[in-house]
């Protein structure tokens, strides 16, 4: 029904599928991407893959930014307060929490607890909700400026210092961020 034709091209030959002709032209004339379709040479020539790969390396350059170095500081003051908080029983979170404190960083964090090193399991909500802010900024921005903007803008948003230093504290700031995006 259909042809699939191998053109020699000048540097790598190139598929493309044609109608059927009684003579097929295979010398790679200039009229073989108007027939019915054309598939490259190259397979990965689908549209945006090139963002995606880039939105890809990315976020693995944040993930480890974000934990290289994790549980080498300890805690400051803020960040023992909301330890304490988090270490006793779940149900008790929520009447100890302050009026002013969002209480979904604690229950966050409370279920982290049991993971490990008390500098590391605290912050690694941050450190999640920081990558979906990464996420977040990414769509937004390839919805509505396009897939370059969508790259400039996940970069920003991957490698700006505050991002990158509210995700390795065990405070809410980065979950804001990830909500507000």
């Amino acid at each position: 029904l259909y042809n699939v034709c191998l053109s020699p091209g000048r540097k790598s030959s190139s598929l493309f599928i044609t109608a059927p002709t009684k003579a097929m032209d295979l010398t790679g004339s200039p009229d073989y991407k108007k027939r019915v379709g054309y598939i490259s040479h190259m397979p990965f020539r689908a549209k945006g893959f090139r963002a995606v790969l880039f939105f890809t390396i990315i976020v693995a350059a944040a993930v480890f930014l974000r934990l290289y170095g994790l549980g080498s500081e300890s805690f400051w003051v803020d960040e023992v307060f909301s330890a304490l908080i988090v270490e006793e029983p779940i149900g008790t979170i929520l009447d100890r929490i302050p009026n002013d404190k969002p209480p979904l960083d604690y229950y966050l964090q409370a279920l982290a607890h049991p993971l490990g090193r008390p500098e590391v399991s605290h912050r690694i909500p941050a450190v999640i909700a920081s990558l979906f802010t990464i996420a977040g900024v990414w769509f937004w921005a390839r919805q509505v400026f396009g897939r370059r903007a969508a790259c400039l803008a996940g970069m920003l948003a991957a490698f700006h210092f505050a991002v990158l230093h509210y995700a390795q504290e065990a405070r809410p700031y980065s979950l804001l961020m990830a909500l507000s995006v």
